[in-house]
């Protein structure tokens, strides 16, 4: 009963969006000038967002990736985007932002497919086809998540995407002074020096207002004079703003003490009357601000916005986290890791030695952007480098790529260089798809907050991970070699060395790792094991690479049979690090449970198991081919 009230509610919000078009009074509002003012000004100011402070800089390309896959714009900074919905809502209304690629979706809301925007609707489109469609979407909303087909998971996803959308226009409107007073004398009895003026700014008027509104009703309409329809207007105009105070997405206001743990609030939060003298105080600091960049006295909003900013009592890490995401480390790797890859080909084809050189600077160019992306997230955040699902796999790749550079470094054969970009681009990619969920620097889940460890177990596990990856990397290799280049012994047996060095450190990492989760279980959850599916999981490597080593110690596997092995390896990590998740049971269910991630893990794992299985027939065929000429010569 509780949610269906809840859908209601949002339904009624909604609706007052779509009505909003209508007043005249928004459309005077004025819109942020970029090229008058530096609206970077906001990238630094602390906000507090599903937990964690961060500038509003991260929270700006968040939510823009939550509606267009995108952190930025074709014309604008996410700043600059998130400024302008906030300061003129009814234009950002209008702008296309919203990317829904299942053209199903478009349909069901009655909105045309628009091919030339590349499947991205405005908040207009939207709203209007949730209001042409709202006993349809009353209905998926009521019905229970697993029972919903994908199409109506989305439309779902979209209702709320455009909920927190319309929250985040409406953020501001409190503050500014967009409200107008058609009747001097009424500006003059109210206190006012404008006609204009901002929700704020008529709290203390509330009772002065109530006074009018009685004597108005005791009035007979047909004696209204202009300040009686003065009244009525302001009283109209108010009760529409009003339907904006659910919308408190942007705690921007402080708390009295320790800002890091105490609840920060919204500026719409103060109609409720609960903000300290401390609180207040922000708030009008923060109105002035919006008052004079509402009138265009960007002189004067630029000075005291900054004094705003200083007064705030949290500034650690703001800056620097600004700057990590505008220097893009991750992307910039990325595209230097395709350049490898690119340089490698070149030189296969020309055997030039110094494109050779140019790929191995460019893969540690990568390797350097990469690993200092990794740091600075740790420093932001006060946190070893991994916590979550996003982070581990960043931080697999690192591994890989560091593997990569030692075998190239002690080999000179382009395998390690190999190795470096092709796991770079791969897991880039990956990092990439689930960095579009949300804020990557979130907070962690409880039994994850200790640092000790993250910092032991997590780490050791997950370089575990990419070190096993790093021996099914070699293992393909060895496939490939011996079935394309079979009398080149001396690199085979060079590619086979290689693979056991690395099935035997990523042994040691994957069992250490394995034993310290255990010791943490233990203390988290008072049992050393408890046949939890992610505990499970980190056995199944283990025990698949002890399985490996035993069949080369006794005969069994060598070679080919080895190599196949360590591709195979490469499924078992998918379905410990990934496969886990989809389970949605366990008490290590912390990543994300799509149903594409289990589609991605079973091409995946039928990918590598023809790999595995072809490569090893056809090698095998092939010796028997060769021994049978031996034979025939003979």
């Amino acid at each position: 009963m509780k949610y269906t009230l809840k859908i209601v509610l949002m339904f009624s919000l909604l609706s007052v969006a779509l009505s909003g078009h209508t007043l005249q009074a928004q459309e005077n509002i004025a819109s942020p000038a970029s090229d008058t003012v530096d609206i970077d000004i906001f990238a630094n100011i602390v906000i507090q967002h599903e937990g964690r402070l961060k500038p509003l800089d991260t929270f700006a390309r968040n939510q823009l990736l939550l509606f267009s896959e995108k952190s930025s714009l074709k014309n604008k900074s996410a700043i600059e985007w998130l400024i302008g919905s906030m300061f003129d809502p009814f234009t950002a209304f209008n702008e296309k932002i919203f990317k829904i690629r299942n053209n199903k979706v478009v349909e069901a809301l009655g909105i045309e497919v628009d091919l030339v925007n590349k499947h991205t609707y405005s908040f207009s489109q939207i709203i209007e086809g949730i209001e042409s469609n709202r006993d349809m979407l009353q209905k998926i909303l009521i019905k229970p998540q697993a029972e919903r087909e994908p199409t109506e998971k989305q439309l779902a996803a979209l209702y709320f995407k455009s909920f927190a959308f319309l929250d985040i226009c409406r953020s501001f409107t409190c503050l500014i002074p967009d409200i107008p007073i058609d009747n001097p004398e009424l500006v003059q009895e109210l206190g006012f020096d404008r006609n204009q003026v901002s929700m704020y700014d008529f709290l203390p008027k509330t009772a002065k207002l109530r006074q009018l509104l009685i004597q108005l009703n005791e009035k007979d309409s047909n004696s209204f004079t202009e300040k009686d329809k003065a009244i009525q207007n302001l009283q109209f105009y108010l009760s529409k703003k009003l339907g904006d105070q659910e919308s408190i997405v942007l705690k921007i206001i402080p708390p009295d003490s320790d800002p890091v743990n105490n609840q920060w609030v919204a500026p719409w939060e103060h109609v409720n009357g609960n903000f300290t003298d401390t609180q207040l105080a922000y708030l009008a600091d923060l109105q002035t601000c919006v008052t004079n960049f509402h009138f265009k006295n960007y002189e004067k909003f630029e000075t005291q916005l900054n004094a705003f900013k200083s007064s705030i009592p949290y500034k650690k890490n703001i800056d620097l986290e600004v700057l990590f995401y505008k220097l893009d480390l991750f992307t910039w790797s990325l595209a230097l890791y395709i350049l490898t890859f690119l340089l490698l080909l070149i030189y296969w084809l020309s055997g030039k030695k110094f494109i050779f050189g140019l790929s191995v600077t460019t893969v540690s160019l990568s390797a350097i952007l990469h690993v200092t992306g990794i740091i600075l997230r740790m420093i932001i955040r006060n946190r070893p480098p991994v916590s979550t699902l996003y982070e581990s796999i960043i931080f697999v790749g690192a591994v890989i790529v560091i593997f990569g550079l030692i075998i190239e470094w002690r080999q000179r054969n382009t395998l390690g260089t190999f190795l470096a970009c092709s796991a770079g681009v791969i897991l880039q990619f990956i990092g990439i798809k689930f960095s579009i969920e949300g804020d990557t620097m979130g907070m962690l889940v409880a039994v994850l907050d200790s640092n000790f460890w993250l910092s032991t177990h997590v780490v050791t596990i997950v370089i575990g991970y990419g070190t096993t990856f790093v021996a099914g990397l070699i293992g393909h290799a060895y496939l490939a070699i011996a079935i394309f280049k079979p009398g080149n012994k001396k690199l085979i047996d060079l590619m086979y060395k290689n693979a056991v060095g690395a099935t035997l450190v990523s042994l040691f990492f994957t069992t250490l790792g394995t034993i310290l989760g255990g010791i943490w279980a233990d203390q988290s959850w008072g049992r050393f094991w408890g046949w939890d599916p992610k505990e499970n999981g980190a056995m199944l490597i283990v025990l698949w690479l002890l399985m490996l080593t035993h069949g080369r110690l006794t005969g069994i596997l060598r070679g080919p049979g080895f190599a196949a092995g360590l591709v195979l390896g490469n499924i078992c990590v998918a379905l410990a690090w990934f496969g886990v998740n989809l389970l949605s049971v366990g008490l290590h269910n912390y990543g994300f449970t799509e149903s594409q991630i289990g589609l991605n893990i079973l091409i995946f794992s039928i990918i590598e198991i023809s790999i595995a299985f072809v490569g090893f027939i056809v090698i095998k065929l092939n010796e028997t081919t060769q021994k049978s000429n031996l034979t025939t010569q003979t």
